[in-house]
């Protein structure tokens, strides 16, 4: 998932924050920061989801933001 001003940058999640970054930045990354984009889709209960390595990561707004 990206954007048309930053079509380097990509969603993803790394120790538990949802981030948008350039991936493909060398410099100082730490060890185990995602170098390829993750694929997302919305669900039926409307989070945004992803799946990697067997594992279900959502992320998401239930109810009206007040």
């Amino acid at each position: 998932m990206t954007n048309k001003a930053n079509p380097d940058y990509r969603l993803d999640d790394w120790d538990g924050y949802l981030y948008l970054a350039n991936q493909q930045c060398k410099a100082g990354k730490p060890k185990g920061f995602p170098t390829t984009a993750r694929k997302w889709y919305f669900d039926k209960e409307g989070a945004l989801t992803s799946v990697v390595d067997g594992v279900k990561k959502q992320a998401g707004i239930w109810g009206q933001p007040k």
